[in-house]
């Protein structure tokens, strides 16, 4: 993120990218898509893999999963395991057929993919798919359970019963 540079198309600026102290305004000044009110950041430090994930709140979905970005050692690729451990933590807190926005960050020992299984190399193969999927999920259901909750209780003048409504911050 400290990191100024330029895009050039036809010798002209076609993108320009200051310094930014954070991570995720770095990331969200390039994917313009995601509003940076309904993201939040989470990173996870582990034995087998270091995991950083920015994604959408619960309160902004897409219909499909377009805007799911998936990274693997600084390297974009299209990986259907990946997408498929956000898309079953995200099952838990968005309705059916609605998608998170987010971009998945995984630095894991290159000794653990194989990157050479398609030319453009944007497919990866995981020895252990199992643990990925495993960790990657294990640590976005951190993610979904970190995002705080404003809980405000009421009671109904009518009834006396409680009613509790869930705002998000």
């Amino acid at each position: 993120p400290s990191i100024h540079f330029r895009l050039l198309s036809s010798k002209r600026l076609s993108q320009e990218y200051f310094p930014q102290k954070e991570f995720i305004t770095r990331t969200l000044s390039v994917f313009k898509e995601c509003p940076r009110e309904e993201m939040n950041e989470y990173f996870e430090k582990g034995g087998y893999l270091n995991l950083r994930f920015i994604g959408s709140t619960r309160n902004y979905a897409r219909t499909d999963m377009r805007y799911i970005y998936t990274f693997v050692n600084g390297r974009f690729v299209n990986d259907r395991l990946l997408k498929k451990a956000i898309t079953d933590t995200y099952s838990n807190i968005l309705p059916p057929q609605k998608y998170p926005v987010c971009l998945l960050f995984i630095e894991i020992d290159p000794q653990e993919t194989d990157i050479n299984i398609h030319p453009q190399k944007t497919e990866i193969r995981f020895r252990d798919t199992n643990r990925i999927y495993q960790e990657v999920v294990r640590i976005l259901n951190k993610y979904i359970m970190k995002q705080s909750f404003n809980i405000k209780t009421d009671y109904s003048p009518n009834t006396d019963k409680r009613i509790s409504n869930i705002h998000e911050k």
